[in-house]
């Protein structure tokens, strides 16, 4: 187990989040939403496509 310092306890709760939703057969919203996903993905693209080519990517937006 880790130690979170208090100022960042409470916001990574994802598998709180997720645990929530499977009791609750999803009716329970977790915070994120598909368009933060799809940011996330465009960003974990952006870092797998500028390690390939070695050079910067631009993230589009």
């Amino acid at each position: 187990m880790v130690d979170l310092p208090p100022e960042l306890e409470g916001e990574w709760r994802v598998e709180e989040d997720f645990l929530a939703a499977v009791k609750s057969k999803g009716r329970v919203r977790p915070h994120p939403t598909f368009e933060d996903g799809v940011r996330y993905m465009r960003v974990v693209q952006a870092v797998a496509d500028s390690r390939a080519r070695n050079e910067w990517v631009a993230i589009k937006s």
